[in-house]
């Protein structure tokens, strides 16, 4: 019985250390479904820098952040930077915020059961996860304040160099 018990319990830490990409690894490709019914999968949008943020309404730091990465979003063509935010509230107060926020550049998608925030393995927010051109999580951030914006916006324009200097390579493309 021990052994079994043991057993469980290994294989459940290992689940949950593999659902937590860190710089690096590959970034979970599904984000649910957009605020138009659409799929959002990362792996249609290989070649673009995303910006991945989990928030909520009732999240004063996520509040500040989502105007920055939405002025963001109008500078850089979606085939560059895409902004996709994940709200985790539930779907009644997500359908209210999304008529409350008109709209929008970016992409919303909603994680009412928590199966996004657990492959990505987001506890607190904002949590925020950037993704270089490659799919891979190049920087993430967690329980920042609005005073590290700009930080994240040069890591955003690194991101978007190296993906400019990778497509003009010799030999790219």
């Amino acid at each position: 019985m021990r052994a079994a018990l043991f057993l469980i319990c290994l294989i459940c830490t290992q689940l949950a250390t593999a659902a937590d990409p860190v710089p690096g690894d590959a970034a979970p490709a599904l984000l649910g479904r957009d605020q138009h019914g659409e799929s959002f999968d990362l792996a249609q949008w290989h070649g673009t820098v995303v910006v991945v943020t989990f928030w909520a309404s009732w999240c004063p730091p996520c509040l500040k952040e989502l105007p920055v990465l939405e002025a963001l979003q109008k500078q850089v063509p979606q085939a560059e930077l895409r902004v996709v935010g994940v709200n985790i509230e539930d779907a009644s107060d997500y359908r209210r915020i999304l008529k409350h926020l008109g709209q929008s550049e970016l992409t919303f998608t909603n994680d009412r059961r928590g199966r996004i925030r657990d492959r990505y393995g987001v506890g607190p927010i904002p949590h925020l996860y950037l993704i270089d051109h490659e799919g891979k999580v190049a920087f993430e951030h967690v329980g920042y304040t609005p005073d590290q914006l700009d930080g994240f916006v040069e890591e955003i324009n690194e991101l978007l160099r190296r993906r400019h200097e990778a497509l003009n390579a010799p030999g790219a493309g």
